[in-house]
């Protein structure tokens, strides 16, 4: 029953062959571990057990909170406890059996967007204000306010417990910066997208003087981590 540690923009996707991974990972990020006879079957739940079925995993030697499991994969948000760790070890449990052990750095930040293609590259996921999809045939306008979806923001100013995500707006603690074809955009707010744990909003002004662009470069900078510089946004 072996883990491995790979990198997707929009989450930390680990399935690579080798036990330390080079990609850093924060506290509140939705990871996947990839591996094989990682469950019995295929398990999702509302909510953040310890356990889904006969199937746990542990981040420093705590129980993370999961999201859900398969055969070959966990997908769970990495614990508010190891921020600041420096590494993280991670081991998956099967029915009273251990995985082999993977190592991951831990990162105040980093900074990815889930995107349209499903690996963090391309289309950035972005919403207009009324909650509607930012796509080519309804494309962002200079002036306006959008919702950028992210993952990897880190810690938020407020506290929150472990095997929860805020059901209401907090911040993250590191100030977020964007923009948008290399011009800076406001941000109006940077943090969790209430209800939907993993996932971070970030609610920017696309500046004024931008051009139109089927595929505008869209990034946001939180200390010194950064999304990948190719993910993009339509710009009518």
């Amino acid at each position: 029953m072996p883990i491995f540690p790979e990198d997707s923009g929009h989450r930390r996707d680990f399935a690579a062959t080798t036990s330390a991974h080079p990609f850093p990972v924060a506290p509140g990020t939705l990871v996947v571990a990839r591996g094989s006879g990682l469950a019995a079957s295929t398990l999702s739940v509302t909510g953040l057990p310890t356990t889904l079925g006969s199937t746990s995993l542990a981040a420093n030697g705590q129980p993370v909170g999961l999201v859900s499991v398969a055969p070959n994969a966990i997908a769970f948000l990495m614990p508010w406890a190891t921020a600041g760790s420096g590494k993280i070890r991670l081991k998956a449990t099967v029915a009273g059996v251990d995985s082999n052990e993977i190592t991951v750095r831990a990162a105040p930040a980093s900074a990815g967007y889930f995107s349209t293609t499903g690996d963090g590259l391309g289309t950035v996921v972005a919403a207009h204000i009324d909650g509607s999809a930012i796509t080519a045939s309804s494309p962002a306008a200079p002036g306006e306010t959008i919702v950028l979806y992210a993952s990897g923001l880190g810690s938020l100013s407020t506290s929150v417990a472990e095997y929860a995500w805020p059901t209401t707006a907090n911040s993250t603690s590191i100030p977020v910066q964007a923009d948008v074809a290399t011009v800076q955009a406001t941000v109006l707010y940077a943090g969790a997208a209430p209800g939907f744990p993993g996932v971070y909003q970030v609610n920017i002004v696309i500046p004024p003087g931008a051009a139109t662009s089927a595929g505008a470069n869209v990034r946001i900078f939180e200390g010194y981590a950064q999304t990948h510089p190719k993910v993009t946004i339509p710009i009518r």
